[in-house]
């Protein structure tokens, strides 16, 4: 500055006080982060991704992240609090989108203590479709940080692990060292049950418009890209390690459509347009297939791969233990202590079976599922007694709209539809497919109608008598139940 430059303003003294004070915060929380960082994670790689404030990763592959962390300067801090801080960063920044694959656990600590949590329990979080990620993570007062609070508590305090620097060093050594294992050299990324969404959506931007299929069409019976990547995860080689509705053959795939008027089994094949070239070229990244203690866990959560709308129309929906436990409670409670030896049981939208768990007279339940890659990986779970079922009493069927004396319905299960008697002791056992035609949003300009969710056999049955409600796939669901005298519906 020369001696003819004006000087530059002084700056107010409540200014300069404010502006101190955010120095010093910003070299607190970085002193905090580099203290961590030098006790506990010198061995590992420290990449800077969006607004995540410390991230650790693997230094053979930086790519594999074991940790995303918020940090905080008061010894006071909420961990819940900062880790739904965190999470709403991710959502905002769409970071995830960014990386190859998610870390093993997100978490929070501040000057005293520490909290990992699984990044599997929580990742569910971000397929809502309906929250809105763009306000101010650092804004705890905001209706959208409240709401995501309330979902990721309970997770950090069922499924978190909290430590402090002071008295439990040693567990957090042996912690660190358990789970952020480092690789001696440089491997594919393993697909587990943290990041098998993530690779997921990665696959259909990647691999999904190389293969020569026409997606809109086979919505439209039941085959979605869930079917094809799974198929793909669950190969070794090129060649499937698991049956399937879709396997993977070494250069194309095989849809599988049952049994042909022969007694032989109707096959499909499906080509790569480019020579598997970006098939190739994807998998090199990933390892596959995932260790096999992941193997139940993917296929029981396969709903989190579906879209929303898919999900809506299908019921492919997870449903929580505590459901479970309360239906089946209320059932008790209604029918009598020994209602399972008196009464059928039939889940017309099975998924993954988690509501038939606990039952225990396989012989009188029925179960059947709008696709059949579910049908397979039912049947299979018969097999193996995983779930109280017979593979007979297994079958492919739209409870809206297909026959119930047609050829799909097992012949035991027609004997009990066509027994007034039996069918007093029918419960139709189901959580149902909540889509609705219209909705309010509808109303505000922000959605939009789909009427076909509402074009069903059913409809047209009963629209004169429950009108407007057949809008739901919920309420016709009731409206077809009434062959049994018991419907135990959950409502999700």
């Amino acid at each position: 500055m020369t001696k003819t430059d004006p000087k530059p303003p002084k700056l107010p003294k409540r200014l300069k006080e404010e502006k101190q004070e955010v120095k010093q915060t910003q070299d607190t929380e970085e002193t905090i982060k580099n203290n961590i960082a030098r006790k506990f994670f010198k061995n590992y790689v420290h990449n800077c991704i969006d607004r995540i404030d410390f991230t650790i990763a693997d230094p053979k592959n930086e790519h594999r992240y074991y940790l995303w962390a918020e940090a905080k300067r008061s010894k006071d801090s909420d961990l819940a609090v900062s880790i739904t801080q965190l999470i709403l960063t991710m959502g905002k920044e769409k970071t995830l989108n960014k990386v190859e694959t998610p870390p093993s656990f997100v978490g929070a600590f501040d000057p005293v203590k520490i909290a990992f949590v699984p990044f599997h329990k929580i990742m569910h979080i971000f397929s809502q479709s309906d929250f809105n990620w763009n306000v101010t993570p650092s804004n705890h007062d905001t209706k959208e940080f409240k709401e995501l609070h309330a979902l990721v508590a309970p997770f950090c305090q069922d499924d978190g692990y909290y430590f402090t620097f002071k008295n439990d060093k040693k567990e957090l050594e042996q912690f660190i060292a358990n789970n952020f294992n480092l690789n001696n050299e440089i491997v594919a990324l393993e697909v587990d049950k943290n990041n098998f969404v993530h690779v997921f959506h990665k696959w259909v931007e990647d691999v999904k418009n190389s293969i020569c299929f026409d997606w809109v069409q086979a919505r439209k019976v039941n085959v979605t890209e869930v079917d094809f990547f799974l198929a793909d995860l669950f190969s070794e080689n090129n060649i499937a390690i698991k049956d399937g509705y879709v396997t993977l053959e070494r250069n194309k795939y095989v849809i599988h459509e049952g049994a042909d008027d022969l007694g032989g089994e109707r096959e499909k094949s499906v080509k790569f347009k480019d020579n598997q070239e970006a098939h190739k070229k994807f998998w090199k990244r990933y390892k596959r297939p995932p260790k096999e203690v992941f193997w139940e866990y993917i296929l029981k959560r396969r709903d989190l791969l579906v879209p929303q709308d898919v999900r809506e129309r299908k019921c492919a929906y997870y449903t929580p233990e505590i459901w479970v436990e309360k239906s089946q409670q209320y059932l008790e409670d209604v029918l009598g202590k020994d209602w399972q030896d008196d009464y059928y049981v039939w889940d017309c939208a099975v998924g993954t079976g988690r509501l038939l768990a606990g039952l225990t007279e396989p012989s009188r339940i029925f179960a059947s599922e709008l696709n059949m890659q579910g049908v397979g990986t039912m049947k299979e779970k018969a097999q193996k007694k995983i779930l109280p079922l017979l593979p007979r009493n297994i079958f492919q069927f739209d409870f809206l709209n297909d026959d119930l004396q047609g050829d799909k319905v097992p012949d035991a299960l027609k004997k009990i539809l066509n027994d007034p008697e039996k069918r007093k002791k029918l419960v139709i056992y189901i959580n149902p497919p909540y889509a609705e035609a219209g909705n309010k949003r509808n109303l505000t300009g922000t959605g939009e109608n789909r009427p076909d969710l509402s074009n069903s056999v059913i409809t047209e049955k009963y629209l004169k008598i429950i009108g407007r409600a057949c809008n739901e796939l919920f309420t016709q669901n009731i409206a077809r139940s009434k062959s049994g005298r018991y419907s135990a519906i959950l409502n999700p």
